[in-house]
């Protein structure tokens, strides 16, 4: 008698549905893995430009000679930010809308962060005293929250204006 090493139809089609789970599980994890990194790109990337527009922001601040105009959501200064010995006004101001963005203006207009959900700017004068005095103000606090998609987070820092 010979033995027949062929495979029956219900052994094949038990090896393909076998095989068909198997796909379909290692799909859902790649699929979750791509997801959660697509997220997380995007979070690092708003956070970036947020640090990075706070870190300007501040060596701007830092060299302040005048603070012009202090309002909640608009902050006005001169500052020798070139190093050419003149001083330029620089503005950062929010149009209070929640998505519009930070713009700093210094020669042209250009956003510092994107997508802005709200913005405070409060300011202290040399006791430690909130004031609405630009003359006054010698440290500035800033609490921006920026989101895009659905992340969002909020930033606080302040900054001390060295030459006043």
């Amino acid at each position: 008698m010979r033995k027949n090493s062929a495979l029956t139809l219900i052994e094949l089609l038990i090896s393909v549905i076998l095989i068909s789970i198997l796909v379909g599980a290692v799909w859902v994890v790649y699929n979750v893995g791509s997801r959660s990194f697509q997220s997380q790109w995007a979070r690092s990337g708003l956070k970036s430009e947020a640090g990075r527009a706070l870190y300007y922001m501040g060596h701007d601040l830092r060299v302040a000679t005048a603070v012009t105009t202090s309002s909640a959501t608009a902050l006005t200064f001169t500052a020798d930010v070139d190093g050419n010995g003149s001083n330029d006004t620089i503005q950062y101001a929010w149009s209070g809308v929640s998505g519009a963005p930070l713009n700093r203006t210094l020669v042209t207009t250009v956003p510092a962060i994107r997508s802005v959900n709200s913005l405070a700017f409060t300011y202290y004068d040399s006791s430690n005293n909130t004031t609405t005095t630009p003359s006054a103000v010698r440290v500035v606090s800033v609490n921006v929250t920026v989101a895009d998609k659905n992340e969002s987070f909020t930033l606080r820092t302040n900054f001390d204006i060295r030459n006043l």
